[in-house]
């Protein structure tokens, strides 16, 4: 069995022509991008609070009593309140469909974060 050479030339070659792809220039705009939220402590905190003293306040995975339990802290600790998206001065919170307010916090000790429902949360502290 004989090989053949086989001389392939691209249409732009033999024309002469350039035919590079133009790129536009990347930007926000021509590419759909939407900012990173960024997660940072915030100067406030609260303590956690409930019926009875040391008693364990679950933190979710999502601000619902239908996700998964992440950890717990326990009545009397403290947690740190998180702050999320482009304006640092707004505490990072969800509604759920019982119309409850939830707060991303952190539990710094260990540095777990999860949501806890605001009801059992203090008086926020923010002094600096």
């Amino acid at each position: 069995m004989k090989l053949k050479r086989i001389f392939i030339a691209s249409v732009s070659s033999i024309a002469g022509l350039s035919l590079s792809p133009v790129i536009p220039a990347a930007t926000a705009e021509n590419l759909r991008l939407r900012p990173v939220p960024t997660i940072v402590q915030s100067a406030c905190s609260a303590q956690v609070v409930g019926q009875e003293p040391g008693s364990r306040v679950n933190m979710r995975s999502e601000p619902s009593t239908n996700s998964n339990i992440r950890s717990y802290v326990l009545v009397g600790q403290y947690v740190t309140f998180l702050n999320a998206s482009t304006n640092f001065n707004v505490l990072y919170n969800s509604r759920d469909a019982q119309d409850n307010t939830w707060y991303f916090v952190e539990y710094e000790p260990t540095q777990t974060r999860g949501w806890i429902r605001e009801d059992f949360l203090g008086s926020a502290d923010c002094s600096v």
